[in-house]
């Protein structure tokens, strides 16, 4: 016999005292009576008696001492040596992942998730655990995670089991595995059981990894890419694509609905055939962006007919998972340009500008002294002597300036585009090089103007073969000026007078108009991509942020605060799909009215400096649902359940003394 607490045997010292309580000669008290005819009878039974005569009532002290014995043993905690060798080490690994959430028997419709079947299982085995078994909890959710070590404790491993939550992410079983090997490393009897409902990719199970797989086969429609970006050509557009997955073994008829900021905006009827995947790119036009919704809907009747098959029950459901059928992405907002147009008049200038949507024009004959922050300057033949703050478009200038001068007039010159060129957005879907132009007046730039030369002309070539000196000459320039306030200021300059060219008359003139504008403005096909659950993002903080102000809230409502020093703030592993916000925390809110877990995130009124980030499930592993894995041989533990601890038993006996000692004592057996 061993002890699990061998220092717990020094409460066996209290009988001592007992034994001492026990023979302590009781002193009788003097009390004055009117006669003593009473109380000779009571004089005779307990007349006084020596330490040593009191020992022949024995009962009562052998259940003293033996209640004691059986107190301290029980607080010892004995155990057998054969219940040392067969003691059990278990770490339970629960899947978490996306595809636990289907189903667990799709012909039962409450019958409840795999997870939740999964968890029903392993709070049974942790229920059934012998004396001596140990047990650890490990959750395989976006992370792999510890939710309860090493125990042999029953309603903390059953606590810790029911604890565990859904989410939306790829389980990292493999982690999890590899920390559950590490838990057992070195243990006798130690095993690891995985709750899941596949086989881990690119794990082995030996014989210490043991699969209980939970769920049925069936089929799932997904959509499995989803993504939003600004139109890097139209100043409102957008594109959006989307991408969708049959992963069943029928046909299967759907309709793909797309929302923008509450607003249906679009609704694709589907045909997929079975294991095809549907991609494709839509077009849009939206100044306000917003949260981009796309929604699978599926027909009533058809998802009853296909949920509930003929009548033998043969018919796999359609679709056994719902996280998998919304998806959303950011679609950055399109502000206003203020733009001052300084001409002596050009009509097809002007309405290069008035047809933009996002523009807000003002027209003038003079170049004006300040200007609104955040306005786009475009000086027509006009170069005043200083310039403010701001960008600036040079269009057919007739003077110089600090940033360059005006060459002489060339004839029929060739235009050719640089190296530069290639990738610039200002020449995005712009051929410049094949305009009609009969003169222009070459540009020099200052010596210290940082500036990328796009196009440049040369003269004629002549008989000889030689070029003309203004050969190489720039005809249009982006280039960074220095700003009084400091920093440094965009600018482009475009050497074409207008009214001798046919760049006017082309589609070219107001696409590189376009590229002009979202150049200064940093707009160009702005994209904030949507993140894949299971994924890590940073996504920077606005700058002079105080980013302990700030908080990270999960689409749950869930909040996490910031710590201090932070430019830029991680998110994830992220378990959630939906739309995940980080946003300050605002001083004029009571601390009772910010947003909590459970909170819906669409109920709340979140501040303007709201960043959002939109999570999709987009994982086919976890969308397919076809296959179920077979469980491992001896994986079921069931029928392993010993007995109770010899400690129960003891206080068991220890409170049944303590019964038949009242007893004897109302009986009078003993004293």
């Amino acid at each position: 016999m061993n002890f699990a607490a061998p220092s717990m045997l020094w409460w066996l010292a209290l009988a001592v005292p007992v034994i001492a309580l026990y023979v302590l000669k009781v002193r009788l008290r003097r009390v004055p009576v009117s006669t003593l005819m009473f109380w000779d009878r009571v004089y005779q039974e307990k007349a006084p008696r020596s330490p040593f005569e009191r020992l022949r009532h024995l009962g009562s002290l052998l259940f003293q001492l033996l209640l004691v014995a059986l107190l301290a043993l029980a607080l010892a905690d004995p155990f057998t040596d054969a219940e040392a060798r067969t003691a059990r080490r278990l770490v339970l690994v629960i899947d978490a992942s996306a595809s636990m959430a289907a189903p667990a028997n799709p012909d039962e419709p409450g019958a409840g998730s795999r997870l939740d079947a999964a968890k029903a299982r392993a709070a049974d085995l942790v229920q059934g655990l012998r004396h001596r078994d140990a047990a650890a909890i490990i959750v395989a959710g976006a992370a792999a995670e510890v939710a309860c070590g090493l125990t042999g404790h029953p309603p903390t491993l059953a606590e810790a089991v029911d604890a565990v939550p859904q989410t939306d992410a790829p389980g990292a079983v493999p982690d999890a595995l590899a920390l559950a090997r590490r838990l057992v490393a070195g243990r006798e009897n130690g095993r690891v059981l995985l709750f899941s409902d596949r086989e881990p990719e690119g794990v082995t199970l030996d014989d210490n990894v043991a699969l209980l797989p939970f769920g049925a086969a069936g089929g799932n429609v997904a959509i499995t890419a989803f993504q939003a970006r600004r139109s890097l050509t139209d100043p409102i557009g957008y594109e959006i694509l989307a991408e969708v997955s049959n992963f069943a073994d029928a046909p299967v008829e759907c309709r793909l609905d797309f929302d923008l900021a509450g607003a249906g905006i679009d609704a694709v009827p589907l045909d997929l055939a079975p294991g095809e995947t549907w991609r494709r790119t839509f077009e849009k036009t939206s100044q306000s962006g917003g949260e981009l919704v796309a929604r699978l809907v599926f027909d009533d009747a058809e998802a009853d007919d296909e949920a509930g098959g003929d009548e033998a029950g043969t018919a796999p459901p359609a679709n056994l998972l719902t996280a998998d059928d919304e998806a959303r992405a950011v679609l950055p907002p399109r502000d206003r340009m203020p733009v001052a147009l300084v001409t002596p008049g050009n009509l097809f200038l002007q309405q290069v500008f008035a047809a933009n949507p996002l523009v807000d024009l003002t027209v003038t004959g003079e170049a004006p002294d300040e200007l609104p922050a955040g306005t786009i300057l475009v000086l027509h033949r006009v170069v005043p002597e200083e310039l403010p703050d701001g960008p600036v478009w040079f269009i057919d200038p007739r003077e110089g300036g600090d940033l360059f001068t005006v060459g002489e007039e060339i004839v029929a010159p060739n235009v050719r585009l640089t190296e530069e060129a290639e990738g610039s957005p200002l020449l995005a879907n712009v051929q410049l090089d094949q305009i009609d132009l009969p003169k222009v007046r070459p540009l020099t730039l200052a010596a210290n103007v940082d500036a990328a030369v796009l196009a440049e002309v040369a003269a004629e070539v002549g008989a000889a073969g030689d070029a003309d000196a203004e050969a190489g000459a720039p005809l249009l320039v982006a280039l960074r000026r220095p700003l009084d306030g400091g920093g440094r200021g965009k600018a482009v300059v475009l050497a074409v007078d207008l009214d001798a060219t046919d760049l006017p008359l082309r589609t070219a003139f107001p696409i590189l108009a376009v590229n002009a504008l979202t150049w200064f403005t940093d707009a160009a096909g702005e994209l904030r991509p949507a993140a894949a659950t299971g994924s890590t993002v940073s996504v920077p903080l606005p700058d002079g942020a105080d980013s302990e102000q700030w908080s990270v809230f999960a689409p749950s409502g869930a909040a996490r605060p910031l710590p201090a020093g932070l430019t830029a703030a991680t998110l994830g592993p992220l378990a959630e799909a939906g739309l995940w916000r980080l946003a300050p925390r605002r001083p004029e809110v009571n601390d009772a009215e910010e947003p909590t877990a459970g909170t819906s995130s669409d109920a709340i009124d979140w501040p303007a400096e709201t960043i959002p980030v939109a999570v999709n499930l987009t994982a086919p592993t976890e969308s397919d649902t076809r296959t179920v894995a077979p469980a491992s041989e001896g994986a079921d533990p069931a029928g392993t359940a010993g007995g109770r601890p010899w400690w129960v038993w003891l206080a068991a006996g220890a409170l049944v003394l303590v019964g038949v000692e009242w007893w004897l004592y109302q009986r009078r057996f003993i004293q």
